[in-house]
Formats: C-alpha cells, structure tokens, sequence
C-alpha cells in the first residue's frame, strides 16, 4: 500500500476533462477512466505487490494512490500491460511497500528499585531505567531481516562511585547558566520475523538516574531523563518508522542529533 500526503478518495483523484480542455501530450501520460465516467490524465508510477492499487501522478505533479479494480475494464488492462512491459515496476512496487509498513511501537518507561548508599552526611541513590520496546506489525507483509535502533538521552549531572576504600562518593557538573550536560546511551537490536498483528518485544539497556542528597529531604544534584527515541530499519536500511517517548524535547531533536551527544559520564 502506497503513502500519500493527499487523501485517495477518486472524487478528488479523478477530475472531468471538459469539453475543449486539451490534456498535455505525453507518452507517458495516460487518459485513465473509473467505471463512473470520471477522467484523469497521469503517469501511473507503480504498482503495489498485491496488485491491487496502483501510485499515479498528474499532469500538475500531484500523487495519488487508487485501488485498480474501480478503474474501467480497459484501464484495468493498461495496468497490467503496464506491468508487463515495464522492467522496474516490481523494483518500484517493493521500494514504495517498503516504506508504507505500517508499525504500532509502544514504549514503557520501567524503573527498578532505588539502589542507595549513605556516607556521613550524604545519601546517594541510583535507580537503573529501562524501556520496554513493543513492535507490532499491522501490515499485510511479513516484516523480516528488520533491526530496531534506540537512543536514550538524558542530563547526566552527577555520577555516584565507589572509592578504593569502598566508600561512596559522587562528582556533579555546576547547573550555573542553566547549561545542558545531555548525554545518551545508544544500541540496536534484531527483530525476528512479524507476520501481520505478529509483537516483537525488547528491552533497552538500562542507565542509571542518579540523585544526591545532603541529608535525608534535601536534593542537591540529580539525573533528568528527557527520553527514547526509537526506529525500525528494513534490512536494507529503510527507515520503517520513527517513535520516541519523554515529551517536546525528545521530539523535536533529530536522529543525528541525538548521535553527536557523549556517552554518560563513568568512572573506573
């Protein structure tokens, strides 16, 4: 099934050609009827895999998708001769498909239980954070060979360590300025074959948000999570779909973006 950022209703994809309105001339362009008379001339583009609906574009390069069947009886036949003579349709059919998966990505913030340590007047607590990653596939296609990368990203502002005393202890960066100390842990994982309404259920690797108090109720430096952001690549590297959980932040950063941030702050 094609994407389109126009709707596929034919009362929009099909126009009357009015009496004495001559079409451009084009070989390429093809006169293409529904069985209710209505008239569009355009460029059929390709061809899903089903064979059941077909991309064209129009003369003012608009595209559209269409389901084959409501076309006339002989454009029904220049389809399939079209298919038949043109090397690339089903290259072009396959290349289009594959970026119409439609996907359902579900993402659960889990955290487990609050790792802690006091020392003198300090109580450090670190709570180890995941996301559980539930793909869905809700096409037709079986969605095989595909990969799932995901991306944390929070404010790394302090990092609690064990001394070689075995004390506990922390650094903590200055929030002067309201400067921004991002980081992000990345990784990437396989998905087995999804047959349609088949789940794929992962984990991501967990990171630790940190907080350190002077005295029980008093917090002096703490990790932010701002949040994940996922995607789902065919196996030949087609982006499949995009998704993040955390809020605007997340959101509005870019893949590449998020790729130049460091790697958290660790200490040995």
């Amino acid at each position: 099934m094609f994407r389109t950022a126009h709707t596929s209703a034919l009362l929009l994809l099909f126009v009357f050609l009015m009496p004495g309105m001559a079409a451009q001339e084009s070989s390429d362009f093809h006169h293409f009827t529904d069985k209710k008379g209505q008239k569009v001339s355009a460029k059929l583009i390709g061809v899903s895999p089903d064979r059941q609906q077909m991309k064209i574009r129009r003369e003012d390069g608009q595209e559209f998708e269409t389901v084959i069947n409501l076309l006339s009886l002989d454009d029904q036949q220049y389809v399939k001769d079209w298919m038949k003579k043109t090397p690339m349709a089903e290259a072009v059919a396959k290349a289009v498909a594959k970026s119409d998966f439609r996907l359902n990505v579900v993402l659960t913030r889990q955290t487990a239980s609050v790792d802690k340590h006091t020392e003198d007047y300090l109580v450090l607590e670190g709570r180890p954070t995941t996301f559980r990653i539930a793909v869905r596939n809700l096409s037709r296609e079986a969605l095989d060979g595909a990969r799932l990368e995901y991306a944390l990203v929070w404010e790394d502002r302090t990092t609690i360590y064990q001394t070689g005393d075995k004390t506990w202890t922390y650094t903590a960066v200055s929030d002067e300025g309201g400067a921004s100390h991002r980081v992000k842990q990345t990784g990437e994982i396989k998905l087995d074959s999804l047959r349609f309404n088949g789940e794929a259920t992962v984990e991501t690797m967990p990171v630790s948000m940190e907080q350190v108090f002077i005295g029980e109720n008093n917090p002096y430096r703490e990790d932010e999570m701002i949040g994940v952001k996922v995607r789902i690549l065919s196996k030949d590297g087609l982006v499949l779909n995009e998704t993040d959980s955390g809020g605007a932040v997340i959101t509005a950063m870019k893949w590449d973006d998020i790729q130049s941030l460091p790697a958290p702050n660790v200490i040995d």
